[in-house]
């Protein structure tokens, strides 16, 4: 009996040796790729807390190859055919021009930390808005400008999640190879979506390319980098900044198209690291006669204009003008840094819509109601001395 228990002894010897060894190698290989998914990001947010204070200039030609939906595509404010774009970006402040040279057209944005700023100077018109997004995020340039920019070349905005929010992006590596790591990106707030990442990794992982596809695969938009600047730091390391790409476009409206329907070649004309600025190039102080949409306290109103309803309504008036005083007023450029604004004093900004909950029709019942509770006490008033005047003394 002990000679039967030899061999079956040694089978299951040989049997748990052979499983401790596929358990061993699969846990090797999924650690292997989570080191690389990891070491990915570490490199990445190493780049991204490097380049936190530069400057640029660049240019966006676009074409369209489609003359049935040119002119659709380029009614949306942001297409155009020619674009030059300027930005400057310190820590999470940031500056921003961007000219559409065919519609003679710019547009200004400006970000204190604080506040977001854009300004229309062609319709007299400007916003403010908090710096963070909905989930308490700093705005980035890629994320208010609607043009092709380093930022979004070198680092669009799935990617970033990546970075700095991977609790919200799924991440699988699909190929890795000597020269480049192709990762799919798919962001959990919305499964219909699916990104393709190329990352080059002679240059510190920098994109190649990147493909947005639907839940079915069928490729929405498309990145892709032809050329990199480098960027030396004072401890020797380096980056590397997109100096030319592209983006195209295979969807409108829903439309799939298998050829580009839009194609935006990006052209980095002038690139400086580090820099120090004024804090006022940073803020956007708004000429008197714009029409400002003030996100943060609720309120529209024309910049030194001033509303007949609401001054005789003195109540909601004085409220208003209160809040408008209240609230840190933006002090800085109007049009980059060698135009300032012409006065810097604070001249009374009265609302003319977006009046919250109380609507015009509101404000003029309040307006007669107080006409009538002034013409009565008025009337009591009169009443009341004209009876003291006939006491005998």
């Amino acid at each position: 009996m002990s000679d039967c228990s030899v061999p079956s002894t040694l089978f299951y010897k040989i049997l748990a040796s052979l499983s401790c060894a596929f358990l061993v190698a699969s846990t090797h290989g999924w650690s292997q790729e989570a080191d690389s998914l990891i070491n990915v990001r570490q490199v990445l947010a190493t780049v991204n807390s490097r380049l936190d204070s530069y400057s640029y200039t660049a240019r966006n030609r676009s074409s369209f190859p489609d003359e049935e939906l040119y002119k659709q595509l380029t009614n949306n404010h942001y297409s155009a055919i020619d674009c030059s774009v300027s930005v400057i970006q310190s820590g999470i402040r940031l500056y921003a021009t961007v000219d559409r040279h065919e519609k003679k057209t710019r547009e200004i944005t400006a970000s204190d930390g604080n506040r977001v700023y854009n300004f229309y100077p062609h319709n007299a018109s400007g916003s403010l808005r908090s710096s963070k997004n909905r989930n308490g995020d700093w705005e980035t340039i890629d994320s208010l400008l609607g043009s092709l920019t380093v930022e979004r070349l070198r680092m669009p905005f799935l990617l970033r999640e990546f970075v700095e929010h991977p609790d919200r992006v799924d991440a699988l590596i699909e190929q890795d190879d000597n020269s480049t790591l192709t990762i799919r990106l798919l962001p959990l707030a919305n499964r219909g979506l699916e990104c393709r990442v190329v990352l080059d990794k002679s240059k510190g992982y920098a994109p190649r390319e990147f493909s947005m596809l639907n839940s079915s695969g069928d490729l929405l938009s498309n990145y892709s980098v032809s050329a990199y600047r480098e960027v030396h730091f004072e401890d020797g390391l380096a980056a590397w900044v997109p100096s030319a790409g592209r983006w195209a476009r295979y969807e409108f409206k829903g439309q799939l198209f298998e050829t580009p329907i839009e194609i935006t070649q990006f052209e980095l004309l002038d690139w400086r690291t580090g820099g120090e600025y004024e804090d006022d190039i940073f803020t956007i102080e708004f000429p008197n006669g714009t029409t400002v949409q003030d996100d943060v306290i609720g309120y529209q109103y024309i910049k030194g204009g001033q509303d007949l309803i609401l001054q005789t309504a003195g109540l909601l008036s004085s409220e208003v003008t209160s809040m408008l005083e209240t609230t840190e007023d933006p002090v800085g450029a109007v049009d980059g840094r060698d135009e300032k604004a012409a006065t810097q004093s604070k001249p009374e900004d009265t609302p003319v819509t977006g009046l919250g909950d109380r609507s015009v029709a509101t404000v003029v019942i309040v307006t007669g109601l107080g006409f009538f509770l002034l013409g009565a006490g008025t009337v009591a008033i009169r009443a009341y001395r004209a009876r003291d005047s006939k006491k005998p003394i």
